[in-house]
């Protein structure tokens, strides 16, 4: 957790002050201090004793103690054990906070409330009971209770508050009462009931892994802050918010790895993580990603930390990146030497803080914000630039940046933050610019090298301690526009010899210049009403611990003024001052006019010594430039309001004439209206190949807008908007593919019937799109490709085609020349419905594509794979049947007969798993049929068919052969006859043998149609079968088996 230690003490210190103050009329009871509350209970609110043991008593004056006060036994160290009585119920804000020797206390079951940091740094405190009655815990309530072993959240608690436990080193158990609604312990670690927050993991435990709980969504902030035992923790897929300060100063932590369900990871989460070297992340996070172990978030437009183990002396961020994240690179100890990448916009806070090897560090004109505290603690920095476009150097940017020697403020600065350069104990000199309004608490403390500052007569608030322990400061002019030195202001400069308080000071705060040893005397204008106590001529007598006076001070001042009573009050040695005069300024007028900034000019007035410019603020009219020489005759008043009316000034001459100074009269009132501020986020947000449509930011102070292009070699005005709320317009008619369009803005202010403009925008340089690309379509597809084709865009360099895969567009091919107009893709799954393809051109400028629309989408169905096994499976003399493999993408077949002269279908399958067909009625012994077979896949309606399988090629067989008989037997022949075959080209007789069937005869003419059978034997019967065939070139192909015929020989 980001906390200085002694500036808390500081603050406190501060608030003691105040609270002394308030105090000093508060009743007292013993040691005790108390107040009366509005219900006529009693509060105690502070302890004045130095008891080891302390009993709180339960009345006072019979009224009951219900509350313990905030700070009321605060830092009484004395104290080893408290009892509170019965009648308390509350237990306020810091009650016993740095009671670092409390071991024992006793706290009553009537306490419903225990407040922030009630505990906070009760060292020696072992265990504590939180009773029944306890409702609420609240934040940080026992931080850094660092001998605290356990604790027990009673039933009664509903709300425990941000990191009640951090700092606690010697927590090994957080138990819960198991009746606890809210809360549950798992094995010592505390989670909310339903155990999807893991609220604090106990930092005394000694174990070096932790496996989070399966179903945990949240990890609370400051979860696992101190755990220096853990070297690893598993963080499940189900979380999706990791807390701020989550493993803040886990020591020993070496890596960790961010699931794809996180979707926010909060500041400070590795802070002090001082061994961690890499920070992965899951490849399928939507919202962050890891670079070599550096996280950011997923477009790489933040660096959210780099880890502060590694040991690269040298880091160059990824272009791209726009903003620095808190505690980007907090502690990075081994590092040298930082890139910035130009574009980067904000460093956040706690960005660099101490790096303390970090010796240069360069940062761009791009960065317009730095955050608080963004170099705390680079102690090896020596110089360092800030660009022009921050307009504030914010709380504790650079403190404790003690080896910085000079810095650069740029003119833009108006705020110094609070202990902006706090401890920076080698800067010698700083100027702060012109236009710088205020400079914060603490800003330049313990700056002790610090010799020569110059403020500008812009500054009109300079906060307490702002210069305080800046030892070599010699000398200082508090600017006319300053009208109050607050407290403490320059305490302990003690080599200050010269002060100049200017005549705008109203008051001069309490010990503003305590310990000024060289400070001898001082000048008090009649303009002061006020001086605090101790203010001037004190310093602080160390051996006593009071106040004294320096001997020899001397107070300058004006007769019946504050300085005089001052004096006079503190028996300090005083002079009387008179008052010369002057003659009047002339001359007094606008010179120039911007949106925030005013340049007035008058006329040299020679008896002057110099001038003082003042303001109408508030009611009243403000110093806000005193000027030195009689020569200058021009001011710039920096920090207005833009767009704002009625802004006046006026002037007056000085002439000072050793300790006394006479004042000319004030000048006429000058009036101004500012300008409109400059046109903010202007830039072209989307374009056409015709058009352009240009957008920014809706102006504060503008009235409307006037939009300009460039054309024929000068600027042409081309829109006037007349509302402030009209940031947009699109410019029609352009060219396509053209580049170099131009245009700027301004905006406008309407005072009565009067346009006051503000300065015009950058230039947005505008390259127009091609044309969309015309004639997308599938020229022709296959199972397993699409070919895709356009016509050629005239304005084209090339084309950009995508499919649609997997829920996103995809690229799949990018062709370089605007001639390529047509692509095949392939690999795609046969007889598929829905491909998705798109196409756009673009136009190539310099190294960039510029892209035209997108295309209409063109959606493309596969073609069914194409019929294998297509075949005859079986044939006779007037039919062939036909047979295939089942189609895995098919809704069915066409099948197809070549017949006069064209293909014709003569089947169409309906179903994929009909695989055969007999075709009929063909001619017998017939050579040559043809035929084919296509699958389709019927998407909707329409049948989308695959490639025509090859041919195949069928001959008829022969008729069977008619009249097999027999014509004559013998007793050792037999003849045979049969009809003459009108398809046969001739004919296979077999007879049965031996168990098997054996030709005996092959005719080889058709006209051969008999055929006698010898050496058979006498009374035996034989059978015979006959069959044609028809001769296809080389290859007899057969026609069907007659009847068997049986036959006997004769006796």
């Amino acid at each position: 957790m980001k906390v200085k230690k002694w500036l808390l003490g500081l603050v406190t210190f501060t608030a003691m002050v105040v609270i002394c103050a308030v105090c000093a009329g508060a009743e007292t009871y013993g040691d005790f201090e108390y107040s009366v509350r509005d219900d006529g209970t009693v509060e105690i609110t502070d302890y004045n004793g130095n008891a080891k043991t302390v009993d709180i008593p339960e009345t006072i004056d019979g009224k009951s103690a219900t509350r313990i006060g905030d700070s009321a036994f605060e830092w009484c160290s004395n104290i080893e054990s408290i009892a509170i009585p019965d009648s308390v119920t509350s237990i306020g804000r810091r009650a016993f906070g740095d009671c670092a020797n409390l071991t024992n206390i006793t706290i009553p079951n009537s306490v419903i409330e225990i407040g922030w940091h009630a505990f906070y740094d009760c060292a020696s405190l072992k265990s504590i009971t939180i009773p029944d009655s306890v409702i609420n815990i609240g934040g940080c309530a026992f931080n850094n209770c660092t001998s605290l072993t356990s604790v027990t959240i009673p039933d009664s608690v509903t709300s425990i508050e941000y990191s009640a436990f951090v700092g606690c080193t010697s927590l090994t158990a957080i138990n819960v009462a198991t009746g606890n609604q809210n809360y549950a312990s798992v094995n010592d670690v505390l989670y909310n009931k339903n155990k999807t927050t893991l609220m604090c993991y106990p930092a005394g435990k000694k174990d070096k892994t932790y496996k989070m709980l399966d179903g945990v969504k949240i990890i609370d902030d400051s979860a696992f802050d101190g755990c220096i035992s853990l070297t690893s923790i598993i963080i499940p897929d189900s979380v999706t918010s990791i807390g701020s300060s989550a493993f803040s100063g886990c020591t020993n932590l070496m890596s960790i790895t961010i699931p794809d369900s996180v979707t926010d990871i909060g500041n400070y989460v590795f802070e002090d993580c001082t061994n961690i070297t890499a920070i992965n992340v899951a490849t399928g996070n939507q919202n962050y990603v890891s670079v070599n172990g550096v996280l950011y978030n997923k477009n790489k437009t933040t660096i959210k930390c780099y880890p502060a183990g590694k040991k690269d002396k040298t880091y160059k961020m990824l272009d791209g990146v726009k903003i620095i994240d808190d505690s980007a690179f907090d502690g990075c100890i081994s590092l040298t030497s930082i890139t910035i990448p130009d574009g980067v916009t904000n460093i956040d806070c706690w960005a660099f803080s101490d790096c303390t090897s970090l010796t240069s560090i360069v940062i761009p004109d791009s960065v317009m914000e730095i955050g608080w505290d963004a170099f705390n603690g680079c102690t090896s920095l020596t110089s360092i630039a800030i660009p022009g476009s921050v307009t504030e150097i914010a709380d504790g940017t650079f403190w404790d940046c003690e080896s910085l020697t000079s810095i650069t403020i740029p003119d833009g600065v108006i705020s110094i933050g609070n202990s902006a350069f706090q401890n920076c104990k080698n800067l010698t000199s700083i100027t702060i610019p012109d236009g710088a309004i205020s400079i914060g608490s603490y800003a330049f403390m313990n700056c002790e090298s610090l010799v020569s500052i110059t403020i500008p007569g812009s500054v009109s608030k300079i906060g307490w301690w702002a210069f305080s322990e800046c030892t070599s400061l010699t000398s200082i002019a508090i600017p006319d526009s300053v009208t109050e030195i607050d407290v403490d202001t320059f305490w302990d400069c003690e080599s200050l010899t010269s002060v100049t308080i200017p005549d705008g000071v109203i008051r001069i705060g309490n010990i503003a210049f305590l310990n000024c040893a060289s400070l001898v005397s001082i000048t008090i204008p009649s303009s002061v009403t006020s001086i605090g106590d101790y203010a001037l001529g004190f310093y602080i007598d160390y051996n006593t611990y009071n106040y004294a006076k320096y001997d020899n001070f001397k107070i300058y001042c004006y007769s019946g003024t504050a300085g005089e009573q001052y004096a006079k009050d503190n028996g300090f040695t005083y002079e009387l001052l008179d008052k010369p005069t002057i003659a009047n300024v002339t001359g007094f007028k606008v010179k120039s006019l911007t949106s925030t900034n005013v340049t007035l000019q008058w006329h040299k007035n020679s008896s002057a010594s110099g001038y003082e410019i003042e303001q109408y603020k508030g009611g009243k009219w403000v110093n806000v430039a005193k000027i030195t020489s009689n020569a200058t005759t021009s001011y710039t008043v920096k920090g207005l309001k833009a767009g704002t009316a009625g802004y006046q000034f006026r002037i007056r001459a000085y002439r000072a004439e050793g300790k006394n100074k006479a004042y000319s009269s004030y000048s006429a009132t000058v009036k101004v209206n500012t300008n409109p501020y400059g046109v903010g986020g202007f830039k072209c947000s989307s374009k056409t190949s015709t058009s352009v449509t240009l957008k920014w930011n809706k102006g504060t102070t503008a009235s409307g807008y006037q939009l300009q292009q460039y054309k024929d070699g000068k600027w042409v005005t081309i829109y006037t908007g007349t509302k402030a709320t009209n940031t947009s317009y699109t410019v029609k008619g352009l060219k396509a593919g053209t580049a170099g369009y131009r245009f700027r803005i301004r905006a406008y202010k309407t005072y009565g019937n009067t346009k006051q403009y503000g300065s015009w925008s950058s230039e947005v340089k505008v390259n127009t799109n091609p044309y969309g690309v015309s004639g997308f379509k599938c020229s022709s597809k296959s199972s397993t490709s699409v070919t895709l084709k356009w016509n050629k865009g005239t304005t084209a360099s090339g084309y950009q085609l995508q499919q649609y895969k997997d829920g996103k567009w995809v690229t799949i091919y990018t062709g370089t020349k605007a001639t390529n107009t047509s692509y095949t893709v392939k690999g795609l799954k046969a007889g598929t419905a829905g491909y998705r393809f798109r196409i756009r051109a673009y136009k190539t400028y310099g190294n960039t594509k510029q892209y035209g629309s997108w295309s209409s989408e063109v959606k493309v169905n596969t073609n069914p794979y194409g019929v294998s096994g297509f075949k005859c499976s079986s044939k006779t003399s007037t039919s062939v049947t036909l047979k295939w493999n089942k189609g895995t993408t098919a809704s069915g077949y066409q099948l197809q007969q070549y017949k006069d002269g064209k293909w014709v279908t003569i089947y169409t399958g309906t179903k994929a798993t009909s695989t055969s067909y007999t075709v009929k009625g063909l001619k017998a012994g017939t050579a040559g049929y043809r035929f084919r077979i296509r699958a389709y896949k019927t998407y909707g309606n329409t049948k989308q068919y695959g490639s025509w399988s090859s041919e195949v090629k069928v001959n008829t067989n022969p008729y069977g052969v008619g009249g097999f008989k027999v014509k004559a037997t013998t007793k050792n022949s037999i003849t045979l006859g049969w009809n003459k075959g009108t398809t046969a080209s001739g004919y296979q007789l077999q007879q049965y043998k031996d168990g098997k069937w054996v030709t005996v005869y092959t005719g080889t003419k058709a006209t051969s149609t008999s055929c006698t059978i010898k050496s058979l034997k006498a009374n035996t019967s034989y059978k015979f079968r006959i069959r044609a065939y028809k001769t296809y070139g080389n290859t007899k192909q057969y026609g069907s088996w007659s009847k068997e015929l049986t036959v006997r020989t004769k006796r």
